[in-house]
């Protein structure tokens, strides 16, 4: 989980150093959450106590919550549909991660998130034990949504590039099944939307790193 926050950390900041590429300043942000996200999580898992797994744990949503909106957003850049990024837009696409965080750092109030709390301290690390809230299941529905939507929109120009002769073609991490945003996901075991697999995250990151760099 460090590692991946160390990563994701240099990779942000080298796509910041080249934000005239299409897509780079979404993915520096993109690259932040994820650190953010997976620093949190780490110091979730170090935690013994559970306040203090709690609070790390409401710390790794601050990441989570925007990751999915923030590939979305990397996608529409690099795929030439910025236009579609209008300030009305973006203010829409944030609604519902500002919706999901103010939810969990009030969650003992009303259980929307999570509820029936423990830690399982049997393992190797320690872990959150709950019973998901129904807005727990919105964001799952919602982040799963966005990362469809720019997943086919990478794809239809992968589609259209893959009759080209030419070194500009995306590279083979971004267009493989192993790197596919769905990956961040579907390799969890009991955080859902939140248990991120990290190779995943590394492949796709390598991909869109390599992908901006396509544009220098």
């Amino acid at each position: 989980m460090i590692a991946s926050a160390v990563v994701s950390t240099a990779l942000a900041y080298f796509a910041w150093h080249r934000r005239p590429a299409p897509g780079a300043t979404s993915f520096c942000l993109l690259m932040l959450a994820v650190a953010e996200w997976s620093l949190g999580y780490a110091l979730e898992l170090a935690s013994t106590d559970l306040s203090t797994t709690i609070f790390w744990d409401n710390m790794a949503w601050l990441g989570a919550a925007f990751a999915p909106t923030l590939w979305f957003a990397f996608a529409l850049q690099y795929t030439d549909q910025a236009r579609w990024l209008t300030r009305r837009n973006v203010a829409i696409l944030a609604i519902e991660p500002l919706i999901t965080l103010l939810l969990v750092w009030t969650n003992g109030f009303h259980g929307l998130i999570s509820s029936n709390i423990r830690v399982d301290t049997s393992g190797s690390f320690s872990a959150l034990v709950v019973t998901y809230g129904p807005w727990y299941w919105i964001n799952i529905a919602y982040s799963y949504l966005l990362l469809f939507l720019g997943a086919i929109l990478i794809c239809l120009l992968i589609q259209t590039m893959a009759g080209e002769r030419t070194n500009d073609l995306w590279p083979e991490p971004i267009s493989s099944p192993g790197s596919h945003p769905f990956c961040f996901y579907c390799h969890g075991r009991r955080h859902g939307f939140k248990s991120v697999s990290l190779p995943a995250v590394g492949h796709c990151a390598s991909g869109a790193r390599s992908s901006v760099r396509k544009h220098e």
